[in-house]
């Protein structure tokens, strides 16, 4: 399986959403907690953010994942922007053009 080189920006953008998230009151918090999303059966943008920070590399399949997220992902405001970078994403879209090229079938 073919895995993709996670940019250190990501990680940057990772460590700053999991940081900004914190700044909220737990029950208005972005970005549901690993928890919640288990209990949704949905993929916790923590978790991602944790992967993105410990990992050198992510499967095809994350990289996937992240990359539908960042895409679907396009509203506005403080919370968006915080899910956005817990994802390894950011304003510019820079995390998102990489993971496109990275992974051609999108």
């Amino acid at each position: 399986m073919k895995r993709i080189r996670v940019p250190e920006y990501a990680v940057r953008n990772a460590r700053k959403g999991l940081e900004q998230r914190k700044q909220y009151p737990e029950s208005k918090r972005p970005v549901l907690s690993v928890k919640e999303a288990n209990e949704k059966d949905i993929h916790s943008g923590v978790t991602t953010a944790r992967t993105l920070i410990a990992n050198d590399y992510i499967s095809r399949e994350m990289a996937e994942r992240i990359y539908d997220y960042l895409n679907r992902n396009q509203a506005d405001g403080e919370r968006s922007l915080v899910a956005r970078l817990v994802w390894g994403g950011e304003e510019s879209r820079r995390f998102q053009k990489y993971l496109k090229r990275k992974v051609p079938t999108r």
